[in-house]
């Protein structure tokens, strides 16, 4: 599993700390690095280089060391099939769960991310680590990317959901994949920053059997 140092923290946040082109160039930085065969096929070597962009050169909104590792050892104890992850920024947690995944013997990582930019850039990372076969990058929003990767047969169940997205859509994204029946007795939905900074109206749906949250 990835190694953590959460003594290396990010760059400070910024009054806007995304969409303003520092994905682009977290993308360059990665490809650009003088030990890129380095990282070709190696998950951990993606994510040090993400990591240290965003140390060195500006913030990422990215799941964090910490709670990635409990995401991962969550993927680890669970061994699910199918995970989806909704919202996936540029990648890092696609290619940290996606490798977490596939070390538990999971079939299918999908992650549905809105804005066409972001996808591009994660679905490079995902490529640069070797991920390709297991984790797929859809572009969309969660509702609709959702509904048409049931219709079509592509998604039939979901054994572990994440959220990580925009945070008024979790409930209903959520209720979406509940009435697909994507997500039925046996499946565990896990969700980031709804204690801080909150999200009122999913916890009070959620009344502790449905997900772990964090």
């Amino acid at each position: 599993m990835v190694g953590f140092d959460s003594s290396k923290a990010y760059a400070e946040q910024e009054d806007v700390y995304f969409n303003d082109g520092r994905e682009v160039e977290l993308q360059r930085f990665v490809c650009s690095r003088p030990s890129l065969e380095k990282l070709k096929g190696s998950p951990q070597e993606v994510l040090a280089a993400i990591d240290e962009f965003g140390r060195q050169r500006k913030y990422l909104m990215n799941i964090g060391s910490e709670k990635g590792a409990i995401v991962a050892d969550l993927i680890a104890s669970l061994k699910p099939k199918t995970m989806v992850e909704l919202g996936g920024y540029v990648g890092y947690s696609a290619v940290l769960f996606g490798d977490a995944l596939r070390s538990a013997g999971g079939e299918r990582f999908i992650c549905i991310e809105k804005n066409p930019e972001f996808a591009a850039v994660a679905r490079s990372m995902v490529e640069l680590a070797g991920l390709s076969s297991i984790v797929e990058i859809h572009v969309g929003s969660a509702d609709e990317t959702l509904k048409r990767l049931h219709s079509s047969g592509v998604l039939e169940s979901i054994d572990l959901l994440f959220l990580d997205h925009v945070k008024p859509a979790y409930l209903p994204d959520l209720k979406t994949c509940e009435n697909l029946q994507l997500v039925r007795p046996g499946s565990v939905l896990a969700a980031d920053n709804v204690i801080k900074p909150g999200n009122p109206p999913y916890l009070e749906y959620d009344d502790g059997g449905r997900c772990p949250t964090r």
